[in-house]
C-alpha cells in the first residue's frame, strides 16, 4: 500500500523543492476534488476531503522535518499558537541535512543507476 500512495507516507526525506511541489499539487488536487464533489455531496464533502488533505500535508511536513534531521514528533509544536506555525514554516524553508541521516539518504544526492562503458 505504501508504494501505491507515497503521498500519505511518513517515512523518508523530502527536499525543499519536492516538498513545495507536493504542497502545491495537494492544494490543486483539493480545489479540483472539492469542486467536483460539491454537487454530489454538498457540505458533507468537507468530511471526506479535509482529513485526506490534512494527512497528506502532515506526511509531507514530517518528511521535510526528517530531511532537517528532526523527528516527526516536532509536528506537535505546530499546536502552539502562532509560534508553532512559524517554526514549522521556518523549518520547511531551511536546507536539509547535507548528508545521509537516520531518516534516509540525502534526497538531493544523485542516485541514478547507470552503466559505465569504457576500458
Amino acid at each position: 500500500m505504501r508504494k501505491l500512495l507515497p503521498v500519505f507516507g511518513f517515512r523518508g526525506r523530502l527536499s525543499r523543492a519536492a516538498f513545495w511541489l507536493r504542497v502545491v499539487l495537494i492544494g490543486i488536487a483539493f480545489v479540483v476534488l472539492d469542486a467536483a464533489m460539491e454537487p454530489l455531496l454538498g457540505a458533507a464533502r468537507v468530511w471526506v476531503l479535509n482529513p485526506l488533505v490534512l494527512w497528506a500535508l502532515l506526511a509531507a511536513l514530517a518528511r521535510r522535518l526528517h530531511d532537517r534531521d528532526y523527528s516527526a514528533w516536532w509536528l506537535l509544536f505546530g499546536l502552539v499558537p502562532v509560534l508553532g506555525a512559524f517554526w514549522l514554516l521556518w523549518q520547511s524553508l531551511r536546507r536539509g541535512s547535507a548528508s545521509d541521516n537516520r531518516y534516509g539518504a540525502d534526497p538531493r544526492r544523485d542516485t541514478a543507476d547507470f552503466l559505465v562503458v569504457g576500458g
